[in-house]
């Protein structure tokens, strides 16, 4: 490490070897930096609002607390860079790696990533607000994780712990989601029809009002999952634990439910034409107001099941009469 801190006042910074270096609360902001290293250099709490960074290494920087509002970053490394509590609002990366990179708490919000990936990075409780074409996350940690008003469409999370993640406001129409952890997480009111959910561990999720029509969910656990007032038309459920899960007043006509655990699952008020229950296990579970008749359930284990309560029903459907003034 240099006994003296280099002279960093001119506008453009190029070529400097700044390993290691103490530079904590510096400004860079409005600078072109070019073809400087800051592997693991202290850059904590310092600004880069509106900096142009080009071929640089900050490989392990400590960036916490920076501020990189607006900042153009362009073939750049930021593998197992520190980058937790960061500003990164308006950013933009083309061809950055951000492997193991971590950016917990920070805030990511109307970026632009192009080329970019960061396999293993760690996003738990970071805030992802206004993105779209973002990179696979592969064994990324995106515990707690606030997806707001972004298009995933076609995203794809593989191996990856993402309990308790909020999708909310968010479009994610044919996503790919492979052997990932995805228990408690929250997506109501969303598209993510035609999606894959493959293998996927979706315990206790919440999924109230939103579009799964044709999702593929095979070997996925959906025990205790909400899916009330979802639209789970055509979607494939074969073999899938669906213990105590709610699909109350859901849309499941054409759903494969072929030899699915639907045990003490609430399917009061769903529609089920043309779904298949064959095989399947609905003892204890909730059928009010359901419709099976045009339902196949061969060999289907019906224990103990709720029919419709006719008097339930009644109430459910009655309707205070009109009264007319006379005259």
């Amino acid at each position: 490490m240099a006994d003296t801190k280099p002279d960093l006042s001119a506008l453009t910074l190029r070529g400097l070897d700044l390993c290691e270096q103490n530079l904590a609360g510096l400004s860079f902001a409005g600078k072109t930096v070019c073809d400087t290293s800051f592997v693991r250099a202290d850059l904590r709490g310092c600004d880069f609002t509106g900096a142009t960074v080009t071929g640089c290494d900050m490989a392990e920087a400590r960036l916490n607390d920076a501020v990189l509002d607006e900042i153009s970053i362009e073939n750049t490394r930021l593998t197992g860079a520190y980058l937790s509590f960061a500003s990164l609002v308006r950013a933009s990366f083309v061809s950055v790696d951000l492997d193991k990179a971590h950016l917990e708490e920070s805030l990511l919000q109307d970026a632009s990533l192009r080329d970019v990936h960061w396999r293993g990075a760690f996003f738990a409780k970071a805030t992802l607000r206004g993105l779209s074409k973002l990179p696979p996350f592969e064994e990324a940690d995106l515990t707690q994780t606030h997806c707001l008003e972004c298009d995933v469409s076609g995203l794809c999370v593989i191996r990856s712990q993402a309990p308790m993640l909020i999708l909310q406001h968010c479009t994610g129409r044919d996503m790919t989601v492979v052997a990932s952890d995805l228990r408690q997480c929250v997506a109501m009111d969303g598209d993510f029809s035609g999606s894959s959910f493959r293998q996927t561990i979706l315990t206790r999720a919440a999924f109230i009002g939103s579009d799964l029509s044709r999702c593929d969910f095979f070997g996925a656990t959906l025990n205790e999952a909400n899916c009330q007032g979802s639209i789970l038309r055509c979607a494939q459920l074969a073999g899938v634990s669906l213990v105590k899960a709610s699909l109350c007043s859901a849309d499941c006509s054409g759903a494969n439910f072929t030899r699915a655990t639907l045990t003490m699952a609430d399917l009061s008020h769903a529609l089920v034409d043309h779904a298949l229950f064959d095989g399947a296990d609905l003892s204890l579970a909730n059928l009010h107001a359901v419709d099976m008749s045009r339902a196949s359930k061969a060999r289907a284990n019906l224990t103990g099941i709720r029919p419709t309560d006719p008097d339930l029903l009644r109430a459910e459907t009655f309707q205070t009469p009109v009264i007319r003034a006379k005259g």
